[in-house]
């Protein structure tokens, strides 16, 4: 059952989170009696992706404290949607959030967020495609952490098998099915599939832009259906014949877990990928290369999550100043190493990739990235696609959309 953006706007307003939250230490959600919290403190609550990135956070934190004097309750949430529409609803609470672009977008709605972000320092600096994709009814309502984009991982020594070369990247949708089938096959006594794609619109969506097409297009407008993303996913039906394999039809959970296992050649994922690679397969020998165009021109998406500031905030000035310090520079490169993705300002992503030269196609892609919808309850109409993806190979691209476009629509009213 999809969640009406009315609903969801409802639901931040009558949430509550029982327990309080140390200033002292980095808690998860299961430790929020532990400590007493300082009332005078900032209530911030972070939804990193894993221990190295809280590790990072706090550290950051701990330096602004130092710094300014300004004392931070940090809390890393295990149930963002909950603890945080909580933490926004109740007076005395939470004054930042990290909030993914489809809880932006609710929160924004329901009047819980404050449009800061021109007050903080180096906001000018950050991608175009970042600022977009936290852009609600107009209005700015968060800062970027970090963000990831999709590019083509690429197993090199399958490659070189294969009889390809450096010429044969594909560049185009033709050339992505030419290299597909060629890598398809029995290599080494087992059977190869040329591309393993998982079966959701977090990966798969990259062909609907690529065609002109998306959930959403650059005014907000739901496009689920049309013409561009049903090129799309019968894009994505042409790969299925030539070579490329969903990773469920593959046994495995994703994409990168097939690549990982030497199931697949290939496989289309974020930069995260890259330093799970990096840590758990160090001898895969592979590249990354920039995702072949469609008919419209480029195209990729891009992930991110933000700062927001609550509205009902009596911190707001050291909110925006916190903000603007772990927005520096040399702390947006230090926050996205640990956290295996891309820093979110321009100047910083121009010394991420001078010292990652080989993920240089993640960073490129920023320049043409598409975020994921700005849009209360999107993630609900977003998993019911997913759903249905992975029966693609037999199902009907544009009756898959249409039923997304009514969720979403729905999901919106």
């Amino acid at each position: 059952m999809l969640i009406s953006r009315r609903a969801l706007g409802l639901s931040v307003l009558a949430a509550s989170l029982g327990g309080a939250v140390s200033g002292c230490s980095l808690l998860r959600g299961d430790e929020q009696d532990a400590t007493p919290s300082d009332d005078n403190a900032l209530t911030v609550l972070v939804d990193p992706a894993g221990s190295a990135q809280s590790t990072a956070v706090q550290e950051a934190v701990e330096a602004f404290t130092k710094d300014s004097g300004i004392q931070v309750t940090l809390q890393v949430t295990r149930d963002p949607r909950g603890e945080m529409a909580a933490g926004l609803a109740s007076q005395g609470g939470a004054d930042v959030v990290h909030l993914t672009p489809d809880l932006l977008a609710a929160y924004a709605q329901a009047g819980s967020l404050n449009a800061y972000t021109e007050s903080v320092e180096g906001a000018t600096d950050l991608h175009p495609a970042l600022v977009a994709n936290a852009t609600y009814e107009g209005a700015v309502y968060g800062v970027p952490t970090d963000f990831s984009t999709l590019a083509l991982y690429i197993n090199s020594s399958m490659w070189q098998a294969a009889g390809l070369t450096e010429a044969d990247y594909p560049t185009t949708w033709e050339a992505l099915r030419a290299v597909s089938s060629a890598l398809s096959g029995e290599q080494d006594g087992a059977q190869v599939s040329g591309l393993a794609l998982s079966p959701q619109y977090a990966r798969l969506g990259a062909f609907m832009v690529q065609a002109g097409g998306g959930l959403t297009d650059a005014q907000g407008a739901i496009t689920a259906a049309s013409e561009g993303s049903v090129a799309g996913l019968n894009e994505v039906k042409e790969l299925l014949g030539s070579g490329a394999t969903l990773a469920t039809d593959l046994d495995a959970n994703s994409g990168a877990e097939a690549f990982s296992m030497g199931q697949a050649a290939m496989t289309i994922e974020p930069t995260e990928f890259a330093a799970t690679l990096a840590a758990d397969h160090p001898d895969l020998a592979h590249i990354v290369v920039e995702l072949p165009q469609g008919p419209v021109g480029k195209g990729t998406l891009l992930f991110a999550r933000y700062y927001a500031v609550a509205e009902s905030s009596p911190r707001k000035k050291e909110a925006i100043s916190l903000i603007s310090y772990l927005s520096a520079a040399e702390r947006q490169l230090a926050l996205a190493s640990a956290a295996g993705t891309i820093p979110a300002s321009t100047s910083a992503t121009q010394t991420w990739t001078g010292e990652h030269p080989e993920l240089k196609a993640f960073a490129t892609g920023a320049e043409y990235a598409v975020g994921m919808p700005v849009l209360a309850g999107s993630s609900d109409a977003i998993a019911s696609l997913d759903d249905q993806l992975t029966g693609l190979a037999e199902a009907d691209p544009q009756a898959i959309l249409s039923a997304t476009q009514v969720d979403l629509e729905a999901a919106s009213a």
